[in-house]
């Protein structure tokens, strides 16, 4: 057996402005222990004070607005965060 390429995996947050806090600690987390991993981020509506803060503190973040109006026609619950129904279309 054997591999060709190894990828390092790539971390996927997501929040809104209510779990900002949350993500300061896990991209502080990641910074201590995979600093060498990409990040990426989905804006389930943070601030822009939030997203501004991000951009500083963050560099290797990739920030994605969730695309809530694009998916609602199909699945008019996914703007109730509560459901979590955002999370197949992040893992996707």
């Amino acid at each position: 057996f054997q591999v060709e390429c190894i990828r390092k995996p790539v971390f996927v947050l997501a929040c809104d402005q209510g779990y900002f806090d949350g993500l300061q600690g896990a991209i502080h987390t990641l910074d201590t222990y995979w600093s060498d991993h990409r990040i990426i981020f989905y804006d389930l509506g943070i601030s822009s004070e939030q997203e501004t803060l991000l951009r500083k503190k963050c560099a290797r973040c990739t920030i994605i607005k969730f695309p809530f109006s694009s998916i609602e026609k199909y699945a008019s619950h996914i703007g109730t965060l509560l459901f979590f129904a955002f999370k197949p279309f992040v893992i996707q």
